[in-house]
C-alpha cells in the first residue's frame, strides 16, 4: 500500500467523521424540535379542555337551579343525564392531561432551550463545513497529476492538528456538557449561570455547560470549569462572558473595542475581560476569583498578564465603580478584598504586583460606562446587605428588581459566606433555592407573570 493511497484513506475517514458530527448536530436539533412539538400539542389539549369546561359550566349551573331553570323544559331525561355527567368527563380528561404533563415536563425542563442551542449548532455546522471544504481541497490536490506527496502529508498532519482536532474536542465537550446538563447533574448551577449570562449578554446569546477547563473556545458556549461546578463558581462565568464581548461583540462594546487594538493582544484582552466582569458583577467576581482561580505564585504564559496583575485590575475596577455612582457604598468590601489579597501575597512570599497604568484603567472604566453595559451599581449594595442577612437567617427575601436579582443574590451569598464561613453549605443551599427556576420551568423573575417585583425603575438599559 503506497503513501498516496494511505493518505487518501485517512482523508476519507476524516470526511466520514465530519459527516457524523454534522449528523449528530442535526439529530440533536430534531429531537428538541420533536419535544417542543409534543409540548405544544399538550398545551393545545389543555386549552381545548379548558374551553370545553367554560362552555359546560353555565349548563351545570342551570341544572343545579331549582326546577332546572331554562333546562327544565327539555323533558329528555337521557339528555339531561348526559349533560349532568359532562362535568365529570371533563374533569377526568383534565386529570389525564395533567398526568401526561407530569410525565413529559421533567424531560422538557432538562432539554436545553432551542433558541440558545441554535447559535451553538450554527457554530459547529460552520466549523465542520469549513473543515470539509479544506479536506476536499487536499484530496483534490492528491488526485492531481504531479502531486507533491511529502508536502501533502505535511499539510495533512498540520491540518489535523490545528484545524480538525480542536473542532472534534469542542464537539466532544459540547455533547458531554449537554448530557450532564440534560441529566440534571449540574442543571441548577447551569440554570443560575444562564440567568447571569442573560443579564450580561442578553437572552439566548450564550449557554453554560460543565467542562474540564473554562477556556473560551466556542462563540456561544460559556464553560464552567472543573472543579467550579457549584454555586460559588458561578461568578467565574463572568470572565468568559467578558471574553465573548471582547472577541465577538464589537457592536455591544464599541467604546471598549475602540480603546483596545483590533484584534487585541492576548495580554490586553485578558485584562479587559477581567475589568468587564468586575464592572458588571461587582465584588462577587473578586471573591470567586481570589478564592478559586487566581494563583499569585504561578508562572504565567509570556503572552498573558500574571495573576497578580489581573487581581490588581479587578480591585481597581471595583474602586472606580462606587464613586461613578455618586457614592462609595461598598468601599469597605473592597478594603477587605484588598487586605485578603495582600495577605495572601505575603504568606506565599510573592512580591507586590506590577503597577497598572491608572489612566488606562480610568479610560477602560469610562468606555464600559459609555457602552451602556449594565454595571454593578453601588445603589444595589443595600439590597446585597439585606439579602445577606436573610440568607443567614433563612428568611424570605425582600422584593428585588428582576434584572438585577441574580447579581444581587450572588454578591449577597459571598457576603453571607464571609460573615459566617462555618455555615457555607447552609448558605449555598438557601442561595440556590432563591436563584434556581421553580417547578414551572420559569426563572424566579418570571413568577409574577412578567410584572416587576419592585416599583423601582431599573437603571440603565
Amino acid at each position: 500500500m503506497d503513501g498516496k493511497l494511505i493518505l487518501m484513506i485517512r482523508l476519507d475517514c476524516l470526511l466520514a467523521d465530519l459527516d457524523r458530527i454534522s449528523g449528530a448536530v442535526t439529530d440533536a436539533i430534531r429531537k428538541r424540535e420533536h419535544m417542543r412539538e409534543v409540548m405544544d400539542a399538550l398545551q393545545e389539549a389543555e386549552n381545548a379542555v379548558s374551553e370545553l369546561a367554560s362552555i359546560a359550566a353555565p349548563i351545570g349551573q342551570e341544572l343545579a337551579r331549582p326546577g332546572k331553570g331554562r333546562l327544565g323544559d327539555l323533558g329528555n331525561r337521557p339528555l339531561t343525564a348526559s349533560i349532568t355527567n359532562l362535568d365529570g368527563h371533563i374533569q377526568a380528561v383534565e386529570d389525564r392531561v395533567a398526568r401526561i404533563r407530569e410525565t413529559i415536563e421533567p424531560l422538557s425542563d432538562r432539554m436545553v432551550e432551542l433558541e440558545k442551542q441554535t447559535v451553538l449548532e450554527e457554530d459547529l455546522r460552520a466549523a465542520t463545513g469549513n473543515l470539509r471544504f479544506e479536506a476536499e481541497k487536499l484530496r483534490d490536490r492528491l488526485d492531481s497529476d504531479g502531486a507533491d506527496l511529502p508536502e501533502l502529508w505535511r499539510g495533512y498532519a498540520e491540518f489535523v492538528k490545528t484545524e480538525a482536532e480542536p473542532v472534534y474536542d469542542n464537539y466532544v465537550e459540547f455533547v458531554a456538557g449537554l448530557a450532564m446538563r440534560d441529566s440534571a447533574v449540574e442543571d441548577s448551577v447551569c440554570m443560575v449561570t444562564d440567568h447571569l449570562l442573560t443579564r450580561m449578554l442578553g437572552p439566548h446569546q450564550a449557554l453554560s455547560l460543565p467542562s474540564r477547563t473554562p477556556a473560551f473556545s466556542m462563540r456561544a458556549v460559556i464553560k464552567l470549569g472543573f472543579p467550579d461546578w457549584n454555586i460559588w463558581g458561578v461568578p467565574l462565568a463572568a470572565r468568559e462572558a467578558g471574553a465573548s464581548v471582547v472577541k465577538h461583540a464589537a457592536d455591544k462594546a464599541r467604546m471598549l473595542n475602540e480603546l483596545l487594538a483590533r484584534p487585541p493582544t492576548p495580554y490586553a484582552a485578558r485584562l479587559a475581560e477581567d475589568a468587564l466582569a468586575a464592572f458588571m458583577l461587582g465584588p462577587a467576581y473578586a471573591r470567586a476569583m481570589f478564592t478559586f482561580r487566581l494563583h499569585p505564585s504561578a508562572p504565567s504564559a509570556s503572552a498573558l498578564p500574571p495573576d497578580t496583575l489581573r487581581a490588581r485590575m479587578i480591585l481597581t475596577m471595583l474602586r472606580l465603580a462606587g464613586p461613578a455612582d455618586g457614592q462609595d457604598a461598598f468601599a469597605e468590601e473592597v478594603d477587605q478584598l484588598e487586605d485578603f489579597w495582600t495577605d495572601l501575597l505575603r504568606q506565599l512570599g510573592v512580591p507586590p504586583e506590577p503597577v497598572l497604568d491608572p489612566d488606562f484603567c480610568r479610560r477602560l472604566h469610562t468606555a464600559l460606562h459609555r457602552d451602556r453595559l449594565r454595571g454593578f451599581s453601588a445603589k444595589n449594595w443595600a439590597d446585597v446587605q439585606t439579602c445577606a442577612d436573610h440568607l443567614l437567617l433563612g428568611d424570605t427575601l425582600p422584593p428585588l428588581t428582576p434584572v438585577d436579582r441574580v447579581v444581587i443574590l450572588l454578591n449577597a451569598g459571598w457576603v453571607a459566606r464571609h460573615r459566617d464561613p462555618l455555615r457555607t453549605n447552609v448558605i449555598a443551599g438557601r442561595l440556590m433555592h432563591h436563584l434556581r427556576h421553580d417547578g414551572t420551568g420559569r426563572s424566579p423573575d418570571a413568577r409574577s407573570g412578567g410584572r416587576p417585583l419592585t416599583t423601582r425603575t431599573p437603571r440603565g438599559t
